[in-house]
């Protein structure tokens, strides 16, 4: 059995709940709806299709700044132990940071890394160039993971190869912010498409919105709409080439799902490569850092 320590949370972000109880299981009658409707909802309707869980994983430890969300946490998700202390931790093989904070990031998973623990960082992996050259080593030899699991989505299992050519156009969508949310768009469309941003200018801002145009080598028109003020999740793109194709990003739940059990899988399996590679993940976090100066 592989033992997982999860730590959490930061504000507005409900992966310690998902993440737990798609790995432990899910029980409706103590999961936190109220605190994560949405979340809810989706561990509801998806527990109705089958039996919710990973074999040969469990989350055991939680840890969190304030003691009483970790009690949360650990009750919504029939978590054994709530740690005081971060070392605690040490007792897992693997620790999940589940918190999007990415300032907070190196400092929680370094002493893990350098016991040899497997670590998923929740996205982004942070944005500070010294951190990203330290986490290489770790992402190449396998032992730390990190993405928006978006990029797993099953909505691009319908998206067939297509060779983008110069003046073909794509339009991305996500909602809130730049800096935390873009991911969930970029890292996707990167995962299907070899582009380089060159430069990221914007071309509108308002109160409800932003806009802004991902200037790249290959001369796709590349624009990014942010609806600021927009709390519904809606993530998509679409791809105008030889023909028009529209991907939204629904399915939360199998993205996640996909996520965790490549992560874990690759822990049983005791792999020494990185699931994504190195040279990918800094691509992805190069263009959003272009995005917010």
């Amino acid at each position: 059995m592989i033992k997982i320590g999860i730590i959490g949370e930061s504000e507005g972000n409900g992966h310690p709940y998902s993440f737990t109880s798609i790995i432990n299981g899910f029980d409706k009658n103590k999961f936190n709806k109220v605190d994560w409707p949405n979340i809810y909802k989706y561990m509801l309707e998806n527990s109705e299709n089958g039996k919710i869980g990973i074999e040969g994983a469990r989350v055991e430890y939680v840890w969190c700044d304030d003691f009483k969300k970790a009690e949360k946490i650990a009750y919504s998700g029939n978590i054994k132990y709530v740690a005081y202390d971060l070392e605690e931790l040490l007792n897992c093989d693997v620790v999940i940071i589940a918190r999007d904070d990415w300032e907070t990031h190196f400092k929680l998973a370094k002493m893990f890394l350098e016991n040899g623990k497997y670590v998923f960082i929740d996205k982004p992996l942070t944005f500070d160039d010294n951190e990203i050259e330290y986490f290489k080593k770790f992402i190449n030899n396998g032992h730390l993971f990190s993405c928006s699991a978006l990029r797993y989505a099953p909505e691009l299992n319908s998206l067939p190869k297509i060779n983008l050519k110069p003046y073909d156009i794509i339009n991305a969508f996500c909602i809130k912010n730049w800096e935390l949310y873009s991911i969930h768009i970029i890292e996707p469309i990167f995962s299907k498409f070899s582009i380089d941003v060159t430069n990221i200018k914007m071309i509108y801002s308002d109160q409800n919105c932003e806009i802004r145009r991902l200037e790249n080598s290959q001369d796709l028109h590349f624009n990014f709409t942010i609806y600021k003020r927009y709390n519904y999740p809606f993530l998509a793109f679409n791809v105008v080439s030889d023909k028009v194709y529209q991907v939204e990003l629904k399915d939360h739940f199998r993205a996640f799902e996909n996520t965790l059990k490549i992560f874990i899988e690759n822990i049983k399996n005791n792999n020494q490569n990185p699931i994504i590679e190195f040279d990918n993940t800094r691509k992805i976090l190069d263009t959003i850092i272009k995005g917010l100066k």
